[in-house]
């Protein structure tokens, strides 16, 4: 499907955010490779991709203390007590491919994913803004020091020299993010 008419069918990129809570390590897997080919068609630096999503996040269709799309997944806390009977509040997609780093299965896949969110922007989709990019250094960062330590004068077409690009790549999104942060 080409990239432009992926944001037509966000119940993709929501489907696999709600398949991403099972505890099935190879379904989990598999669900990531997924979301990472969804994710790779959307243009998460263009808030309508964001907007889209938003506007079309699953919820619960019997709360009725349903304040509205935008004043919910802005709340300042990130925490509202569980409610008997209540889904949780959605978190973000971040805290779900992060407990893919747990599993020597899902490991590379998260990774993977890790890196393709490293954006400054949809914090609304992927995490809390006051922690995600803090959230995801820590998750980065042991594969980062591995990736960037390495001789990067291997051959451009080896698997070893695309890791060391997409790490650097990585790294320099990471920059951009702590910039717009107005963090060193």
């Amino acid at each position: 499907m080409e990239p432009e008419k992926v944001i037509l069918y966000p119940q993709l990129f929501w489907g696999c955010v709600a398949m991403m809570h099972t505890d099935f390590v190879h379904v989990y897997r598999q669900v990531l490779e997924l979301f990472s080919q969804v994710i790779d068609r959307l243009s998460f630096r263009d808030r309508t991709t964001e907007n889209v999503l938003l506007s079309s996040m699953p919820r619960d269709e019997l709360d009725t203390n349903y304040i509205g799309e935008f004043q919910r997944t802005e709340s300042k806390s990130g925490y509202e007590p569980f409610q008997e009977g209540s889904l949780p509040t959605f978190e973000g997609v971040q805290p779900l491919v992060l407990k893919g780093l747990m599993s020597n299965v899902s490991h590379s896949v998260s990774i993977d994913v890790l890196s393709r969110i490293t954006v400054h922007s949809c914090d609304s989709i992927f995490g809390d803004a006051e922690t995600r990019l803090l959230m995801h250094i820590i998750g980065l960062l042991p594969w980062l020091c591995l990736q960037l330590s390495k001789d990067p004068v291997i051959g451009p077409a080896s698997p070893l020299q695309h890791q060391y690009q997409k790490a650097c790549s990585v790294a320099a999104n990471i920059a951009i993010w702590c910039q717009a942060k107005s963090l060193d």
